[in-house]
């Protein structure tokens, strides 16, 4: 089922944990803003989250290509729920113009494939299919 990503992982019981923290300290060093609302991140680590595009409970993977990072407000607003399109579009952009400069997006989007762009649309709507809303972040 394509409709659903890491299907049999899922209904086997092999889901990742959410430890972020390489992922993180890798876009830390490259981003210093809100994917959101583009205020910049506190120095304060606290503050600071490791968001999923499309809702982990969803895509059940902690790939690069679906990590931004995110202030407190913003990542709690959203929470489980999808963001309107325009930051799935920032997301492939971003994706687009950062992979040959962080080596883990590289790798993280050549598993997805050279259609990896389509692939990330395919997913942000599928999650819609099975009922995650797309919230309005500021």
């Amino acid at each position: 089922n394509r409709s659903v990503p890491e299907l049999i992982a899922k209904i086997e019981g092999e889901i990742p944990t959410r430890n972020l923290s390489t992922q993180g300290m890798e876009l830390k060093r490259h981003f210093d803003s809100c994917f959101y609302c583009e205020n910049p991140l506190s120095s304060q680590a606290r503050k600071i989250h490791v968001e999923h595009v499309i809702p982990f409970a969803f895509i059940a993977e902690n790939e690069i290509w679906n990590l931004t990072l995110a202030c407190q407000q913003c990542n709690l607003k959203k929470s489980g729920s999808l963001p309107t399109k325009k930051f799935l579009d920032k997301l492939i952009e971003r994706n687009k113009n950062y992979r040959g400069r962080i080596s883990m997006l590289e790798k993280s989007l050549t598993r997805l494939g050279s259609r990896f762009e389509t692939i990330i649309l395919d997913r942000y709507n599928d999650a819609k299919s099975h009922g995650f809303m797309p919230r309005s972040m500021p």
